[in-house]
């Protein structure tokens, strides 16, 4: 009796080909359906960065401008995937990989090149939207109102 025992437990101890192909299976198709739900978080999260950095940088330059008590300057390159902030020292900003513009409503400053320019008061030389985008659709706005020259990030365009 102890013998068949022994037999029936060594023949289940084991999974048969067909059981650990089915999982190899099952687990492959979850994990090439969760691969561009992955890559479109990715990218949604560095529009989101790069929209909060642009940001920062305006409102950056606009107190610069009124501490300083002279104007200062960004400029905006259409086809470069950067900008510039040309004071106090001038230096590149570039968008990270798969974000890049989808328009600028700022002045042009010649060619492909879009200039903002804010006052000793802070105040801008015009408003205008930086809109942003990624290889999803997805855009994110950056926002700078006229005369007061509110900045804001937002992922609605403005009216």
């Amino acid at each position: 009796m102890e013998k068949l025992s022994q037999r029936i437990i060594h023949k289940t101890a084991g999974f048969t080909m067909v059981e650990l192909l089915a999982v190899l299976l099952v687990t492959s198709v979850t994990i090439v359906m969760t691969v561009p739900i992955f890559h479109q978080t990715i990218a949604n999260y560095q529009l989101k960065q790069a929209a909060g950095r642009m940001a920062w940088e305006v409102r950056s330059q606009q107190q610069e401008a009124i501490s300083s008590g002279a104007s200062r300057q960004i400029e905006f390159f259409y086809y470069g995937g950067y900008y510039q902030v040309l004071k106090p020292a001038k230096r590149n900003v570039y968008l990270p990989e798969g974000v890049e513009y989808a328009y600028i409503t700022l002045p042009k400053s010649g060619g492909n090149r879009f200039l903002l320019t804010f006052n000793i008061s802070g105040g801008p030389n015009f408003g205008g939207t930086i809109a942003l985008t990624n290889g999803f659709e997805d855009q994110m706005y950056v926002i700078i109102t006229p005369v007061i020259g509110r900045v804001r990030v937002s992922d609605v365009p403005p009216e």
